[in-house]
């Protein structure tokens, strides 16, 4: 029949319009719990981090409700010793923000004509679990106002909602929308166990700057067969076997000449003709053995 879901996250606050069980309208306020925090911090001039536990410990979000004989102390910026502060003024402080991020989703709300659904208010986010929230909150909302908590078990918390609600939002789907969403194809795709192989992967001297870059869960291509290359057909040389199957990868092997029979000068060997790696071997050795 029509609900108000105000969740009060920590960088903002977001009404949501829920009618017939469908989201027609949607606001954001750009406040949230983490505003409180700075203005602890900045009004009390401490650190964040002692805001933050401040608020968490001794916050209320009415301040007619708290007491000013109360006192807690605050570690300050520029001073040794901690400051007393009463609970009234930390109330007062944090309901000032609280007053404004409300007021400023009811304005746009009445410009819509939603204040009076009859689903009413749900209050939700880690910034509604600060006491005396949903005290405020009926203030300017009217009574139907009331605080969701969720049920699961080490999650009966605010803060979890957003997160709770996405799991179950992303469970319920159904196939279409699934596939829509790119979920089903990569939920359901079966895992290929590779072992040690590696993808093919380009060499630095190839220019890989400008391509695309490989999407996730798709294997690389693999390295094309390097093609047989065809050796010419010529007599064998008997004093280089040991070399002519060193790789395959060139065929100067016919070029090679036979090691100099007795009486020929050695000074002078006889030259290996051609410029590949074998050529180079083969007449390294040549040399050295001669």
């Amino acid at each position: 029949f029509g609900t108000i879901i105000v969740d009060m996250g920590g960088g903002q606050t977001s009404a949501s319009i829920i009618y017939d069980n469908q989201l027609k309208y949607s606001f954001v306020d750009q406040e949230g719990g983490d505003f409180v925090t700075k203005d602890i911090s900045l009004i009390l001039n401490t650190s964040l981090e002692n805001a933050e536990r401040i608020k968490r410990e001794f916050g209320y979000a009415v301040s007619r409700q708290t007491s000013e004989e109360e006192y807690f102390p605050v570690e300050t910026v520029g001073r040794k010793e901690p400051v007393r502060v009463d609970e009234r003024y930390l109330s007062e402080i944090i309901e000032a923000r609280l007053a404004q991020i409300f007021e400023t989703v009811r304005d746009d709300l009445e410009g819509v004509d939603a204040l009076d659904l009859p689903g009413g208010f749900v209050l939700t986010g880690g910034a509604a679990s600060l006491p005396g929230v949903l005290e405020l909150a009926q203030e300017y909302f009217g009574p139907k106002v009331r605080l969701y908590i969720p049920e699961q078990m080490g999650m009966r918390n605010p803060v979890f909602t957003t997160a709770i609600g996405m799991v179950e939002y992303a469970a319920g789907l159904d196939v279409v929308h699934r596939i829509a969403q790119g979920t089903y194809q990569a939920a359901s795709a079966p895992r290929q166990d590779r072992g040690f192989e590696r993808p093919y992967q380009e060499t630095a001297s190839q220019d890989v700057t400008n391509q695309p870059m490989m999407p996730p869960r798709q294997q690389a291509p693999r390295r094309p067969a390097r093609p047989e290359r065809q050796r010419p057909v010529t007599e064998p040389v008997s004093d280089y076997d040991a070399y002519s199957n060193l790789g395959g990868y060139a065929a100067e092997e016919s070029n090679y000449v036979p090691e100099p029979e007795a009486g020929v000068n050695y000074d002078n060997p006889v030259p290996v003709v051609g410029n590949g790696i074998i050529s180079k071997i083969q007449a390294f050795f040549r040399t050295f053995f001669d």
